[in-house]
């Protein structure tokens, strides 16, 4: 009496749904009430075609009759059993009608649609009770344990209608769909509803179908309410395993450290899933949601991290485990976004499964290192379609394949702990592309890291050669082409990239856009995390500082930090050498060079002795990349340069500074910085008309940066002008900047020209 999944329901089955369907057609409604009690044992493991059979005995207007107090309520009842018996109708109608809604038809009928702000009503209220039985005592334990039922129903319900089609996805959201949820999130959380996983996969199908900008905009408290909760979920498993003891604390000397925590399939699913929604969520649309950004770092302030700790503990987990390419990059978005919110110092705090501190940044770090190299190598493969990477062509020489995001996992493994919590919880569909935001410039910081980057004599050609270390996909056996699950909504091909194949390119395009900004933040993030430790190291060394207690990285940890990070920042200098010889049009004006620049600047802020050779050869093309746009994120590191007194640069070798000096007596430096300095000079005079109430087309806040611009600027071009009694042969070069600028309609020059 057996039967397999693709068989006909059991004969003890088939009975139970006939006399299941006999009183469901009545005639009384005593015997339809017995019959959709019968129902809600059935549903659950019937088939579309026993749900199906049910709806048509029992149709759809006895359920909307029972459901129908919950629309008009009474003030009150006769008595408290008909009270009782109200409540308890409803809950029943709720029930059988979620086990229906698992049928797609079903979930799309009208007449399930128009429940939609029923079910909301039931999420928001809590349940049935307080919307039936307002100005009742307390709950009994019986009823809060059928108000939770009934929640989720209604959620269950809800989600189902809203991704049967176009029609109830507009309905919940126009009936404030997205902030039910939410809050339908945080109660779950907070009292550990079974239904809390639920409430996540409606508030992401609802933000996926939002125009996610007017919905922040409209209602700020969604992020406010959902991303701490969601937080909570992210790093629950990190907990998890943290009290059972799985999770150990990576050792900095292994160099393959396999760690096992076998958490149940359902925890890290969930755990994904409310990755994919924090995605949704963050970053924020800063113009429409400055409330909810200042509302999360305040609470991340008052907290102690609070929410902020969760996610970095819910990334370690994700990141120092075994998955997938999709999920890998995800947790990189994720990172990335947070750093919006919160100081990368963020980035080198504890996690929950691990007491010390600093072992999600050595994991960051490492993977970072990696990304940038592949990410960048299938830059070069998109912009120069004919001209393989250096890699590509070593790997096609050696028969290995030649995609710069291999499943096979390389035998030269890095020190980044690995577990395998995630390995068969498949891929999500990441959301929408992000798009690359240069943001502010990087700012100088005189303290450097504990460790200096010495010029690399490693060929600069070779681009993106490090192995993947680790991190492919793991999902076991080693194939030389393979991609990311059907499940994972987009398909990463991993097989050798044929430049002829557009919908080859269009995935690698895809991917660039998706991952290459993240991955670059992240690194301009961690060095200046590491910086500012450092800084904090020396603070507290000369006793200046009481606030600290400790350095949050050992000199060890530092140390190998800053040695991958400048491994990381060489394969940026690389990808820049290559599109300096590269003159088409698609490469010198992707944007994907801009944020090479920009993130190559902050280390040069950081590390200014380090491929000083390299750069004093690009310098000139630099400063004119995109109009010059790109002038600006280098300016901190030139100052660094061009300063008289740089004597740190003469550590590396000597004549350093003397040929700094020459490279930026470069017409072309020249130029650049003088057409910089001036319209800096207009933007400040435009925010100082701001300041004083006048017209401006300035951003709000963008005054202090367009004041900075102008000084840092400035600053270089004095130190630029200084140098001619420096270099015998400058007069040459000034006499044409002077020329050049009495030729240039400035309309500031008091501010910002000096006469040479």
């Amino acid at each position: 009496m057996s039967s397999t999944a693709h068989s006909s329901p059991s004969d003890a089955v088939t009975v139970g749904v006939q006399e299941c369907v006999q009183l469901l057609r009545g005639p009384s409604d005593e015997r339809r009430f017995v019959g959709l009690l019968l129902a809600t044992k059935l549903l659950p493991a019937g088939d579309e075609h026993i749900m199906l059979k049910i709806h048509d005995a029992v149709g759809s207007s006895f359920i909307t009759r029972l459901l129908l107090p919950l629309k008009s309520p009474k003030a009150s009842y006769n008595s408290i059993n008909d009270s009782q018996r109200v409540t308890a109708a409803a809950g029943l109608g709720l029930a059988v009608l979620a086990g229906l809604c698992r049928v797609p038809q079903l979930a799309a009928a009208t007449e399930v649609v128009e429940k939609t702000p029923l079910f909301l009503k039931v999420v928001r209220a809590g349940g049935i009770t307080p919307i039936l039985q307002q100005g009742a005592p307390a709950h009994r334990a019986d009823a809060e344990s059928a108000d939770s039922h009934a929640v989720g129903d209604a959620l269950d319900c809800l989600v189902q209608v809203v991704a049967s089609g176009h029609e109830g996805c507009t309905v919940a959201l126009q009936s404030g769909g997205i902030l039910a949820a939410a809050q339908a999130l945080q109660a779950g959380v907070a009292t550990n509803q079974p239904w809390k996983a639920t409430a996540v996969q409606l508030l992401g199908l609802l933000l996926s179908a939002a125009k996610r900008s007017e919905s922040l905009a409209e209602a700020p408290e969604v992020v406010l309410t959902a991303v701490p909760a969601l937080a909570q979920l992210f790093g629950a498993p990190a907990d998890q395993a943290s009290a059972t003891g799985q999770t150990k604390q990576p050792s900095a000397g292994a160099t393959s450290q396999t760690q096992s925590a076998s958490l149940p399939a359902d925890a890290a699913a969930l755990q994904l899933e409310a990755m994919q929604v924090l995605l949704l969520l963050l970053p924020l649309p800063m113009s429409q949601a400055q409330e909810a950004a200042s509302g999360l770092s305040a609470a991340a302030a008052r907290s102690g991290e609070g929410w902020a700790g969760d996610i970095r503990s819910g990334l370690f987990m994700v990141l120092a485990s075994r998955v997938g390419q999709q999920q890998r990059h995800s947790a990189l978005r994720l990172a990335a976004a947070l750093l919006d919110l919160v100081q990368p110092h963020w980035l080198l705090g504890p996690v929950h499964a691990v007491a010390a501190s600093g072992s999600f940044f050595q994991v960051l770090v490492e993977i970072v290192k990696v990304e940038t190299s592949l990410l960048l190598n299938d830059t070069m493969a998109l912009l120069q379609p004919s001209t393989p990477t250096p890699a590509q062509e070593s790997a096609t020489s050696n028969g290995q394949p030649t995609s710069s995001h291999p499943t096979t996992q390389s035998e030269n493994q890095s020190s980044t702990p690995t577990t395998d919590i995630h390995a068969h919880v498949s891929d999500t569909a990441p959301p929408a592309v992000d798009q690359m935001r240069p943001g502010t410039n990087p700012s100088i910081v005189n303290a450097g890291p504990k460790t200096g980057a010495a010029e690399s004599s490693t060929s600069h050609s070779d681009l993106g050669t490090s192995s993947h270390d680790g991190q492919g996909d793991s999902r076991g056996g080693t194939t030389s082409c393979g991609a990311e699950p059907a499940s994972s909504g987009r398909q990463h091909n991993h097989c050798s990239i044929d430049n002829s194949n557009d919908s080859s390119n269009a995935v690698i395009g895809a991917r660039v856009a998706d991952v290459l900004p993240a991955v670059l933040s992240l690194l301009e993030g961690c060095l200046e995390a590491l910086a500012g430790d450092a800084q904090d190291a020396e603070l507290l060394a000369d006793g200046k500082e009481q606030t600290i207690t400790k350095s949050l990285l050992d000199d060890r940890l530092a140390t190998r930090a800053m040695s991958a990070l400048s491994e990381a920042f060489e394969t940026v200098l690389q990808f820049l050498e290559l599109m300096q010889s590269d003159a088409s049009e698609s490469s010198q004006n992707s944007p994907w060079l801009l944020a090479a620049i920009r993130a190559y600047g902050r280390f040069m802020a950081e590390v200014p002795n380090a491929h000083a050779k390299r750069l004093q050869t690009l310098v000139g093309w630099l400063v004119q990349c995109q109009g010059g746009a790109a002038l600006p994120f280098l300016l901190p590191g030139l100052l660094l340069c061009g300063q008289p007194d740089a004597d740190s640069l003469e550590l590396v070798e000597p004549g350093t500074h003397r040929s700094w000096q020459q490279a930026l007596l470069q017409p072309e430096v020249l130029t650049a910085v003088v057409q910089l300095v001036c319209k800096a000079a207009v933007l400040a005079e435009e925010a100082t008309q701001a300041q004083l109430g006048e017209e401006s087309d300035l951003e709000p806040g963008a005054e202090a940066g367009a004041e900075a611009e102008l000084a840092a600027a400035t600053a270089l071009l004095q130190a630029i002008i200084a140098q001619e009694s420096a270099i015998p042969d400058a007069t040459v070069t000034l006499q044409h900047f002077a020329c050049y600028v009495s030729s240039l309609p400035c309309a500031s020059h008091s501010r910002c020209c000096y006469n040479a």
